[in-house]
């Protein structure tokens, strides 16, 4: 069962009211990092790639594959350089319980990484109905308000 007290045994949460407001924190929180020369780009990379990978086996064996086929979540492969693992999800299927085993994937080589979480009503359909967003970073969980009912019922 999701409670924002058992959150904060693992991290320190901050609940902001608007989505204006968490992408403020998000960017003020979001470590950067340096890809001034191919070998640093590449080095991040290769780590940003075993996230994606860590991410898959916290979730995988809860909710089946990442997809956009009727699956309940879907990770954005996209590998911008900036450290943020981007999913998409169904905010009546993804479960609460993923949340405390996908933060703790954001220690040693992925401490400065952070995953963005976006939650969707109508997830199979055009357009998508956005309820909040969570975003988990080693030290934080930053999360919209709108999100707490949802995830005590998830």
């Amino acid at each position: 069962m999701f409670s924002v007290i058992g959150l904060r045994k693992v991290a320190e949460v901050s609940i902001v009211q608007t989505e204006e407001e968490f992408w403020k924190r998000f960017e003020h929180y979001r470590r950067h990092f340096d890809s001034s020369t191919n070998e640093l780009e590449r080095a991040h990379g290769e780590v940003d790639l075993r996230l994606v990978e860590a991410i898959e086996k916290v979730i995988q064996p809860i909710l089946g594959p990442s997809g956009f086929n009727g699956e309940p979540w879907h990770q954005n492969l996209d590998f911008y350089g900036d450290g943020v693992r981007s999913l998409e999800v169904d905010s009546t299927r993804f479960v609460s319980a993923v949340i405390t085993p996908l933060h703790a994937t954001l220690g040693g080589e992925h401490e400065r990484f952070s995953i963005l979480i976006e939650y969707y009503r109508n997830f199979t359909d055009e357009p998508l109905q956005k309820v909040g967003v969570l975003a988990l970073f080693a030290p934080r969980i930053l999360m919209m308000q709108s999100l707490v009912a949802v995830l005590e019922h998830a």
